[in-house]
């Protein structure tokens, strides 16, 4: 309750002062191991923000590992907001290796049962999975967006950049041609699908505006 009355608080703060300067609420809160109740206190304090005074016309979107209830997705669409989930990786053999907390405490294919369930609830290009351009093979990350698209999951792809003294400290960045690649498919789903980037105009290490904007063509 505290935590839902800050953000209720902060949202308001902001809006007094720079009013239409901010279109969007958006909560990240990483990743806890009781999948269930770190996603009902993430939507928890979605929902306060979004109620904040002066809130009303603002979007709000949710980035978080999908819940094991399933049931729980409905937390987020009693406030009209999008969620994102992230897979990282499509290819099953490389999703174990570079994501084995992912795989083992929560599964592969759990995580795509959550993706059908979540668009049931939120609605089609409501949900978006999260990729990583650079992690697995262009052909293998393609797949993977056009096998969720098809079910109405928005593709949100980043783009993979070494952080020293992260395990991938010395992992080669992908290459300009596979960027341009990616980015040419994402546009042809954005414009076949109806999608549209979690947030427009923003997330400046991902690939979704350039997409939506048909940059790539």
């Amino acid at each position: 309750k505290v935590q839902q009355q800050e953000a209720r608080e902060a949202v308001a703060a902001a809006l007094s002062v720079k009013p239409d300067h901010i279109r969007h609420v958006l909560l990240n809160g990483g990743t806890a191991r009781e999948y269930n109740k770190a996603f009902s206190k993430m939507a928890g304090v979605l929902s306060a923000a979004l109620d904040a005074p002066g809130a009303e016309d603002l979007e709000g979107h949710m980035i978080s590992m999908p819940p094991r209830d399933f049931g729980l997705f409905e937390l987020v669409a009693q406030v009209r907001a999008t969620l994102a989930m992230s897979l990282e990786v499509w290819d099953p053999e490389l999703f174990s290796k570079i994501c084995p907390g992912k795989d083992q405490d929560y599964g592969r294919r759990r995580f795509l049962d959550a993706y059908e369930a979540a668009v049931v609830r939120l609605g089609h290009g409501n949900v978006y999975a999260g990729f990583v351009a650079g992690l697995e093979p262009v052909t293998s990350l393609i797949e993977g967006m056009r096998a969720l698209a098809n079910i109405g999951v928005v593709p949100a792809v980043a783009v993979f950049h070494p952080d020293a003294g992260s395990k991938f400290a010395r992992r080669t960045r992908p290459k300009t041609h596979d960027l341009l690649e990616i980015g040419r498919e994402m546009s042809a789903l954005y414009a076949q699908h109806g999608f549209r980037p979690l947030i427009t105009g923003s997330g400046r290490n991902s690939l979704d505006t350039e997409a939506y904007n048909q940059q790539f063509t």
